[in-house]
């Protein structure tokens, strides 16, 4: 289950940032006078969306845990 997660947060990621530059060339491709640029921006709001879902269940279940050095007072 772990290794699920964790396989599907970086996949979630790659397709977000697919998602990014697909409408960056949606951007300079159409300039303005189509709906493609939209609809990518749109996908990759719910890509992000789920990405941030994700990386909140994966931290509620413990599989994640945060390393910052701030971070000292949890050990």
């Amino acid at each position: 289950m772990e290794s699920v997660i964790k396989i599907a947060i970086l996949i979630n990621f790659v397709l977000l940032v697919i998602s990014l530059f697909s409408s960056l060339i949606f951007v300079y491709k159409e300039k303005g006078k189509g709906n493609r640029t939209f609809y990518a921006l749109c996908i990759r709001a719910g890509l992000a969306l789920s990405l941030i879902l994700l990386v909140a269940l994966a931290l509620a279940m413990g599989i994640i845990a945060p390393h910052a050095p701030w971070d000292t007072w949890q050990q």
